[in-house]
């Protein structure tokens, strides 16, 4: 699988993944496009987001310049925040890749505990079957994009 680091949305295919604090809620972060930033008012409005951990909604976006389907994924609150909770959202997203057969994916996430978080997606996708001798075409994902405000040395080395 390649990994990649960027600090915009490069890809406009796949699957679009955003994760969300609890306090990000009120004042939805600038880098996300406007599509998205609409989609999240509105599900907050109906109270059908509300940032818990693990929470997800997914949808599909007719607009140009994103991919295709959108994935929120709420990351609870900002002070529990921990590198086991961004592991498991990372699993929680990889499964929802395999199951919907997204070929590239891309993550727009803040900056802590972002190895993890890749860690939680890959777990995710591995398949048991690669060491069986009648084995099943399985489709993964091949590229995995990661959307940071600022993008650091130090965290192309940790991936």
């Amino acid at each position: 699988m390649q990994i990649k680091i960027h600090n915009k949305i490069k890809s406009k295919k796949g699957l679009l993944v955003v994760t969300l604090q609890e306090e990000q809620l009120k004042k939805i972060p600038g880098k996300f496009p406007s599509p998205v930033k609409n989609f999240i008012r509105d599900r907050v409005k109906n109270k059908d987001l509300k940032g818990k951990k693990g929470e997800a909604l997914s949808t599909y976006l007719m607009a140009r310049g994103v991919p295709g389907q959108l994935l929120v994924v709420g990351a609870g609150g900002k002070e529990k925040y921990s590198a086991t909770i961004a592991r498991e959202l990372g699993g929680v997203v990889g499964k929802f890749a395999k199951k919907h057969k997204s070929k590239e994916v891309t993550i727009l996430a803040g900056q802590d505990h972002l190895s993890e978080l890749t860690e939680g997606f890959l777990m995710a996708q591995y398949n048991l079957g690669n060491f069986k001798t009648d084995k099943k075409k399985v489709l993964r994902t091949e590229k995995l994009n990661v959307v940071v405000d600022k993008k650091a040395k130090s965290l192309e080395l940790s991936l």
